[in-house]
């Protein structure tokens, strides 16, 4: 067979050095095709480098062109030898084309699932070699005899749950179980991060924070299955948990309280969060399903989204969002199907109480007989201050249920201790889900890859399909207990005592271990021991559903659902500020214009409106008790007079009331004394509970306030753009959104990074508010903020990625997004071909060489 393209109007040197964009076709499979370029077939990458000849040598419309046949023959050429060549072979080399669109993001098309991650893994070590080099230390234990162990020891920490649980084995285990496009994914995509690192340490341009460090070094695909599945579980978060659990005759002495509080919000997964909405037809001006992606993630670090589109011709077609170092899609869409994600309010870990021998606080009670604790003894190397390197001997003790923890009210005593089950321990399907997930033709195959798999962790999925249909579901995976348990626990629940403290403080459901029957069952679900997917909540709607990280009661407010396991959540309970202030987003018909249907840029005005709900409920009485109080200045209760509710860029009195908020809850809880006047009713769960509780301790707050604003030197009436800010790199971006206790869709917060990259966090105050001497600085919160409509043609989407594509301080991608957001602007996405030729700033192909198997 003879294909001939001519393209001498390209230049015959530059296509050829072009290379790639069409020569994934003269290599490997098709090396005995004769494939001609106006006689530059042959030409290699060495041939353009000696000649300087690179892709920024040609025009752009040499560069559509190029691209264009480039797709075309690969489709092309694949349909024709997949007709004749039945006994076909790995190619030998690793060959994809990255167009990259505006804003960094590159648009990946390759022959292969190797290729596709070899690409991936290098332009995406381009963004971020620094925070996945760190990531994979993290997952493997490796963080102490890197860095040392750590302030307070969270390095050690870290390692030693790492390391105590096993986790170095499991990678092993589950890599070799993946499924073959996955694991040839994570082969290419550590061939093509060590092809860019091995690049990049000859340029003189290098700007990575990260530079000349011994610990950025090549990666194998099991490092980076590590980082994709130590995210699955939960109980590798809880290193402080774990080392505190210890015999009562051990030293505690050393064991910081705050170490189990922070053991306990990591057990909860506390500091993420999200919104999803999901537009059904019947409020939707499309006619197509609508979403909105809002997930709240960290701006610093390991936990950062990171955006592309990735193409195998006729095979995947997917656009989206991943954590760093992670290949594939985790949310996104395609041309039928779009999802998001937000962190379900499910309780991934069950803890056991563990009744005692009296006479030996290592043995438990299990089924009538006292049996042994294992004592799994091991070691984690720590480097001290003169680099010396030292294994620091190490145990962790496990019961039938798993690892024991020690939580605040729940250490290990003569009496008792307690250990943790984590239904995502066995969790290696994950991410061959997200897969399935991507290449959905409609909604019934969407919720095929969920019931094949069952295995996504500690996420809702929020989705809708291109003929309209909205549909929730909390597809976190939770141990699938048994009827009888469930009713013991819900009585013992209602009976109140220690049940009931656990929950309604520390969110953490606390089950009887010296039975049996409370054991997860494992009855055939794709995940042992966790709930069956028909079992899990879920519906599927023509108006809207949504999430905002409370249980799935109201996901849709017009039809509450109940009856589930209460592992996903109790039901008929008070909901957050920001789960209300979603539903009456949501149900604003004004909003909607005269037609009553969503446009996208009606879905966009609405979630970035920064209505406080905090302030239509306590707002007027405040100012009450301002003009009430003798001691209070005019220009306070000036300022919160003219305060619109809002957190927006130009809201005064936004930050008085901020101030005021944060003090009054802090004092209402630390005094026992109810925040809300009218108490929470399930008959009227969207505007209950309501009004100000106390008018006294509303007066002392407003004192607080007062004077932490005059400590600050910060004016009542000052805007809330001019104290909270981003900053990136040299710049210092105004920000608008606003707390979780402020009741804003649009949550903003301060995030510690977990990686080492540069981060100012300024000088705090003594406030919980986070507000510092360089003022509330902008460090987590909305990431991903998406919006998305399918129409006759397809899927229409615009978004922002808050804090850019790049990791690297210098870098335009790592600010010029963080500009968009705060001007409320939203970037088209290009997914059509014809888009992304006429929008590409940049077109390049990349090889390397393939180890075959």
């Amino acid at each position: 067979m003879t294909v001939s393209l001519q393209a001498s109007h390209l230049g015959n040197r530059a296509v050829g050095c072009y290379g790639e964009a069409l020569g994934v076709l003269t290599h490997g499979r098709y090396a005995k095709t004769s494939f001609w370029m106006s006689g530059t077939h042959g030409l290699t990458e060495k041939y353009c480098a000696t000649r300087r000849i690179t892709h920024t040598h040609l025009t752009q419309r040499a560069k559509r062109q190029a691209f264009s046949a480039a797709i075309a023959l690969s489709c092309f050429l694949t349909a024709c030898a997949g007709s004749r060549d039945h006994h076909f072979k790995p190619p030998d080399i690793y060959s994809a084309t990255v167009v990259y669109t505006p804003f960094g993001i590159p648009h990946i098309t390759a022959r292969d699932h190797a290729s596709l991650g070899f690409a991936e893994g290098y332009v995406a070590a381009k963004d971020h070699l620094c925070n996945i080099s760190h990531i994979v230390l993290r997952a493997k234990g490796e963080l102490s005899q890197t860095f040392g162990p750590g302030p307070k020891n969270g390095n050690f920490l870290s390692d030693y749950a790492a390391r105590g649980l096993g986790m170095r084995e499991k990678y092993q285990v589950g890599f070799s179980q993946q499924p073959a496009a996955f694991k040839q994914m994570l082969t290419g995509y550590a061939a093509g991060f060590n092809k860019y690192l091995a690049d990049d340490e000859s340029r003189a341009d290098h700007t990575h924070w990260c530079r000349g460090e011994e610990w950025v070094k090549p990666l194998s695909p099991l490092d980076l299955y590590a980082r994709a599945r130590y995210i699955i579980e939960t109980l590798p978060q809880v290193g402080s948990g774990l080392y505190a659990a210890k015999p009562p005759s051990a030293d505690t002495a050393s064991i910081d309280p705050e170490h189990l509080r922070s053991a306990a919000a990591a057990l909860n997964q506390k500091g993420f969060g999200s919104n999803a909405w999901a537009i059904g037809k019947d409020v939707s001006e499309s006619g197509g399903g609508m979403l909105l992606a809002n997930p709240h993630y960290p701006w610093f670090g390991s936990n950062r989204f990171w955006e592309k589109h990735l193409t195998i011709p006729g095979e995947l077609d997917v656009y989206g969002v991943s954590l760093v170092g992670t290949p594939g899609i985790s949310i996104g869409f395609n041309q039928h199907i779009a999802w998001s994600h937000t962190v379900s309010d499910s309780k991934r870990v069950v803890v056991y109480r563990l009744t005692l021998n009296p006479e030996d606080p290592t043995q438990y009670l299990y089924e009538g007989e006292f049996r042994q604790l294992k004592a799994h003894t091991f070691s984690v190397p720590v480097k001290d201050a003169n680099g010396q390197i030292s294994n620091v001997p190490a145990r962790m003790y496990h019961s039938v249920h798993g690892p024991l923890i020690s939580l605040p009210g729940m250490a290990w005593t003569d009496k008792a201790a307690y250990a943790a089950r984590d239904a995502n321990r066995d969790n290696d399907s994950a991410h061959a889900q997200w897969y399935d997930m991507g290449r959905a033709t409609d909604m019934a195959s969407f919720k095929a890859a969920h019931a094949r798999w069952n295995a996504l962790p500690w996420v809702n999925t929020i989705a809708v399909s291109r003929d309209g249909q909205a549909s929730y579901i909390d597809t976190s995976s939770v141990g699938h207990l048994s009827q009888t348990a469930i009713a013991a626990w819900k009585a013992a629940y209602a009976a109140g005592g220690p049940i009931k403290t656990a929950y309604d403080e520390a969110n953490v459901v606390v089950l009887d271990g010296s039975r049996a029957k409370n054991n997860f069952l494992e009855d055939g679900s794709p995940l042992p021991g966790t709930v069956p997917y028909a079992q899990r909540p879920q519906m599927t709607r023509s108006d809207h559903v949504f999430n905002a990280n409370d249980s799935y009661w109201l996901s849709s407010p017009r039809a509450p659902m109940d009856g589930f396991s209460p592992l996903y959540g109790l039901t008929a309970t008070k909901r957050s500020l920001r789960t209300r202030q979603n539903i009456l987003l949501l149900e604003d018909g004004a909003a909607r214009g005269q037609d009553g249907k969503w446009s996208l840029r009606e879905l966009q005005t609405q979630i970035l409106s920064n209505a406080s709900l905090a302030a239509t409920l306590f707002l007027s009485e405040l100012i009450g008790v301002c003009e009430d109080g003798a001691t209070f200045p005019a220009a306070l209760c000036n300022t919160l007079k003219a305060y619109d509710g809002h957190l927006n860029l130009g809201s005064t009195g936004a930050i008085v009331f901020r101030e005021w908020l944060v003090a009054y809850m802090g004092l209402c809880s630390e005094s026992g004394v109810s925040v809300f006047a009218i108490p929470f009713s399930a008959d009227n769960p969207i505007h209950t509970p309501s009004g100000l509780g106390n008018k006294a301790m509303a007066a002392k707050a407003l004192v607080a306030a007062v004077e932490l604003l005059t400590e600050a030197s910060i004016p009542f009436n000052a805007a809330l753009g001019d104290v909270q800010v981003a900053l990136r790199g040299q710049q210092r971006i105004p920000m608008h959104g606003g707390l979780r206790s402020e009741g804003v869709a649009n949550l903003i917060n301060q995030r510690r990074n977990d990686t080492g990259a540069p981060q100012d966090v300024g000088v705090p105050y003594a406030t919980k508010s986070g507000l510092s001497d360089e003022g509330y600085l902008v460090s987590g919160g909305t990431s991903f903020l998406m919006t998305l409509a399918f129409g006759a043609d397809g899927p229409s989407a615009e978004a922002v990625l808050t804090y850019g594509q790049s990791g690297t301080p210098g870098n335009p991608n790592y600010h010029n997004q963080t500009t968009l957001f705060a001007n409320k602007t939203w970037r088209k996405i290009f997914f059509d071909r014809d888009e992304i030729e006429a929008n590409a700033v940049e077109t390049f192909s990349i090889t390397g060489q393939r180890d075959l198997d």
